[in-house]
């Protein structure tokens, strides 16, 4: 279940539910065009949303990642209505879909969610902050295991699809690099890997091999209040 909606008062639920249909949504399929209009909300509860920014060269980098924890185009809140980024489907699955215009309207006569999306927007705005920095500071084996848990805490697996390629797309990096990456974090025994899939095998591990990034943004997520 979406955490959003799973800790919204019966009242809130009830008068959001006729808005809510369920859908699949495939891998790679694009949600949102960067300065296209929003027509869509993603409550997701298995499937995962990335946020990258796409360079004139093509590259791309991610800067934020939406799970069950949370709502694709949570800046809604904020009065816009076109998309900051390229919005992506990064792994397949299933979500909770609503019009744009309706989660609109609720937001301004649903408090509990309001404030829920507020807390969301604030976390995402955390993830892209302490990406920066990241991307910066630490190496590429210690990003690439902060990525992996970060995908497994949103997604509430710990086996999916994932190819060298597309992971070099999220955090910036090109594909041989990876490559050595996860062969240093299979070698650990921390992941296993095959041709287009990963497996986490030991949690724990990777969070010891994952870079204190991983650590500050989870603490963050998991503070008290709003």
């Amino acid at each position: 279940m979406n955490h959003i909606l799973q800790a919204l008062p019966e009242s809130e639920l009830e008068t959001l539910l006729p808005h809510l249909r369920e859908a699949e949504f495939d891998r790679g399929v694009s949600l949102y065009d960067a300065g296209r209009p929003v027509h869509q909300v993603l409550f997701p509860t298995s499937c995962l949303v990335s946020s990258v920014v796409t360079m004139e060269n093509g590259g791309t980098i991610e800067v934020s990642l939406v799970g069950r924890e949370g709502v694709s185009a949570s800046w809604m809140l904020l009065g816009a209505s076109r998309s900051p980024w390229d919005c992506i489907i990064q792994m397949s699955g299933s979500a909770y879909v609503m019009s744009a215009d309706d989660f609109g309207a609720c937001l301004v006569t649903m408090p509990t969610l309001r404030r829920a999306v507020s807390r969301h927007v604030l976390d995402e705005h955390h993830l892209a902050s302490q990406s920066v920095g990241c991307n910066r500071f630490h190496g590429l084996t210690e990003r690439t295991a902060r990525w992996l848990l970060t995908v497994m805490d949103r997604s509430g697996v710990t086996v999916f699809a994932l190819t060298r390629e597309f992971l070099g797309q999220m955090i910036g990096a090109h594909r041989p690099s990876v490559s050595v990456a996860l062969g240093t974090l299979s070698q650990a025994g921390l992941i296993a890997g095959r041709r287009g899939r990963i497996e986490i095998l030991d949690p724990a591990g990777l969070r010891e091999a994952a870079c204190e990034c991983y650590g500050r943004v989870e603490q963050f997520l998991a503070r008290p209040g709003a």
